[in-house]
């Protein structure tokens, strides 16, 4: 079964441990088959002794973001992200995970280029395509609710000038304002 195949997994890094305590990458795939358990705070723990023990692992780096992310410590997470893409800047994951925490703060615009910036580098990374669509569906959103909260508030709605006065938005706007709905929240993606 997957359980007990992860479980023997866990048991062998555990074991690689014990045979060498400052192993960067038997801390990483033991905090890998924890994030798969959804033991996040064990999961963030190992990653962070990776660190201890080797700074420069990108990899490392990348998955203790993801952790933070499902923590909700996402400006932390986008450090790691940081160092894992200075590390290696082709790291096309870490491009679509710091995406990932650009949306989970709002900033759409940003999340787009690192979205685009995997898929330079990974052209057939599905995930980096849906979220980039999400995303660009989500700055659509917030454009069109801008343009009708404009509109509501006589700002840039079209308008039919006449000499010497401003006739009111015609009867399609009006029924447009009305309609308004905001934009839902950003949901995760990852």
């Amino acid at each position: 079964s997957e359980k007990g195949q992860l479980d023997e997994a866990m048991d062998y890094y555990r074991k690689a441990l014990k045979l060498q305590s400052d192993s960067a990458r038997a801390f990483c795939n033991l905090g890998a088959a924890l994030f798969q358990q959804d033991k996040m705070a064990e999961a963030t723990d190992h990653y962070e002794r990776a660190l201890r023990f080797q700074p420069e692992h990108a990899r490392a780096h990348n998955n203790l973001g993801v952790a933070l992310v499902q923590q909700g410590r996402v400006p932390e997470a986008m450090s790691h992200y940081g160092q894992a893409l200075r590390l290696r800047p082709t790291y096309a994951e870490a491009h679509n995970n710091l995406g990932i925490a650009l949306k989970d703060l709002w900033q759409f615009e940003s999340a787009a280029a690192s979205y685009r910036r995997a898929l330079e580098l990974k052209p057939d990374f599905a995930e980096a395509y849906n979220n980039l669509g999400l995303v660009l569906q989500e700055c659509a959103a917030r454009a069109a609710v801008k343009c009708r909260d404009a509109r509501a508030h006589g700002q840039g709605a079209p308008r039919r000038l006449a000499v010497g006065r401003q006739e009111p938005p015609r009867r399609a706007d009006r029924r447009r304002v009305r309609g308004a709905v905001p934009a839902a929240a950003p949901r995760r993606v990852a």
